[in-house]
């Protein structure tokens, strides 16, 4: 069972052409698509279709995160180790599962 890596971050923007510059002159990302409110952005040797998303809102901050697995069994195994992680307040999660 293993988390391969990061899939994708989305981010909430307050300015989305003040981020959108800064992703794509700063960091250096290439724009992928434009729709639906959304920016999306990958590295220039990137594979998949996006690594970052942008969206307008007026409350910055994560909207959310996405990791690649291995296969079904890991993405089960990982969405009950969150839902017993935030149905334990104060509880943290560790390479051996949940604990509190």
């Amino acid at each position: 069972m293993g988390i391969w890596r990061l899939g994708y971050v989305e981010v909430r923007s307050l300015d989305l052409e003040r981020d959108m510059q800064f992703w794509r002159d700063v960091v250096g990302l290439v724009e992928t698509d434009r729709r639906d409110g959304k920016v999306y952005f990958k590295c220039w040797d990137e594979q998949d279709h996006h690594s970052i998303i942008l969206k307008q809102d007026n409350k910055a901050g994560i909207e959310r995160v996405a990791f690649k697995v291995e296969g079904p069994r890991d993405l089960e195994a990982y969405q009950k180790k969150l839902q017993w992680a935030t149905a334990c307040p104060g509880s943290t999660l560790s390479p051996r599962g949940p604990r509190t």
